[in-house]
């Protein structure tokens, strides 16, 4: 059974969205596989590198989608496994935090 934060409701809010924010700065910008500044194009679905695009649109838009042929194809274009996992979650993590935001700012103006 799940605790409860003894925290007033805006400190606890307060809190998560630190540590979310935390999350991403290091899943952009902590040392990985894949160089920081893809991460950080990964992320914002912006600028990816061109073997690498569609494999990101295709996690940020409908990852269901994916088949091992698509991870395939980037090991044949050269990039480890550890890269394309990091690919999936950084992607998938800069489409949550889009999504996130578009709902605060559709509550915000309620």
């Amino acid at each position: 059974m799940a605790t409860k934060d003894p925290a007033p409701s805006w400190l606890a809010a307060q809190r998560r969205e630190r540590e979310w924010q935390r999350l991403l700065a290091r899943l952009r910008d902590a040392p990985g596989h894949l160089p920081s500044t893809v991460r950080r194009a990964v992320f914002d679905n912006a600028e990816v590198p061109a073997d690498l695009a569609p494999f990101v649109d295709t996690v940020v838009r409908c990852a269901h989608r994916l088949t091992d042929g698509d991870v395939a194809a980037l090991v044949r274009a050269g990039y480890s496994e550890d890269e394309i996992f990091e690919a999936i979650i950084v992607a998938a993590a800069g489409a949550a935090d889009r999504r996130l935001q578009a709902a605060r700012r559709t509550v915000a103006e309620a």
